[in-house]
């Protein structure tokens, strides 16, 4: 017989819902949480520091350590991979944030070059001084810490780009999902503009960035993409078409995906980092019906 299982841990921010977390890559206790008030409508933002320690009964404790204000709100948070108290947010100011949990009140530097919304921001963790952000823009931009400017910037899409994830497996290839219902895959060697579709030109000020690969994944908007952490060109996607899919790079064929069909939008797909799961492949959704679940996603297959 089993025993029941302890209730989770929970932590209570009143007047800031979270967008975002992550997890350090250095402690395995300590967690940021990009939060907003409103919901992200309008209104300022918070940076929380929060930490996870065991406590009674094999239940575990949450508490938080510390937060940082800002003017507006933030989307997205993501750890250094190079220095254990550095991280970045992405602010619905259009800028991103670089702060040292080990200093109070303000961050150590600024960048403010989208001109819209950041909505997403990936840590490479080959490329460890590299980190890449995507906006509502249509742009995704990589920087360096120590560099005033971005050092590369994409026109990706001609509307909001609203992931751009670096793949754990090789440094110089970089998955995006858009607005337009496309996932894209970039090879950042090799960078030149796509081809104007139908021979014309119609966008001579923001050319699109070419990609080595583009899959119509929906007819409508994809809100989120994950790496798959063990097998180097398989990805997942989720959107407003309430469906999860499984990309196989390699063999991508319209109308042959693994997808999972959700009761509302899916608005986040992630793959398990757990090394029990190397060989199943655990994927896990969350919607706006407040369920997340998980499935053992197969490439092709129909779960």
């Amino acid at each position: 017989m089993s025993l029941p299982r302890a209730p989770p841990a929970l932590l209570h921010t009143p007047g800031f819902a979270h967008y975002s977390l992550a997890w350090s890559p250095f402690h395995t206790t300590r967690l940021a949480l990009a939060s907003s008030a409103n919901f992200g409508l309008v209104g300022n933002g918070r940076l929380h520091l929060v930490s996870v320690h065991p406590g009674p009964n094999g239940m575990q404790n949450i508490t938080l350590d510390k937060y940082y204000e800002t003017q507006d709100g933030l989307y997205d948070v993501a750890w250094s991979e190079i220095h254990e108290n550095q991280l970045v947010t992405a602010s619905g100011d259009g800028s991103i944030r670089m702060w040292d949990v080990v200093l109070n009140d303000l961050p150590i530097r600024v960048w403010q070059e989208h001109s819209r919304e950041v909505f997403s921001v990936d840590w490479s963790n080959i490329k460890k001084d590299t980190f890449a952000s995507s906006s509502w823009d249509g742009m995704i931009k990589l920087w360096l810490p120590d560099r005033p400017r971005s050092v590369l910037t994409m026109q990706a899409h001609h509307s909001c780009v609203y992931q751009a994830l670096f793949s754990p497996h090789q440094p110089d290839l970089l998955a995006s999902c858009s607005t337009d219902g496309t996932l894209k895959i970039f090879d950042l060697r090799t960078q030149t503009y796509a081809p104007p579709t139908g021979g014309i030109n119609t966008n001579f000020a923001t050319p699109l960035t070419a990609a080595v690969l583009t899959v119509p994944a929906s007819t409508t908007e994809v809100l989120s993409i994950d790496w798959n952490k063990y097998k180097p060109f398989v990805l997942a996607s989720a959107g407003v078409d309430k469906m999860a899919k499984v990309w196989d790079c390699r063999m991508i064929k319209l109308g042959e995906v693994g997808q999972v069909d959700g009761r509302q939008h899916l608005h986040q797909a992630e793959y398990s980092t757990s090394t029990i799961h190397t060989q199943s492949s655990l994927l896990d959704v969350a919607g706006h019906s407040t369920r997340m679940e998980s499935w053992q996603a197969v490439v092709g297959m129909d779960v």
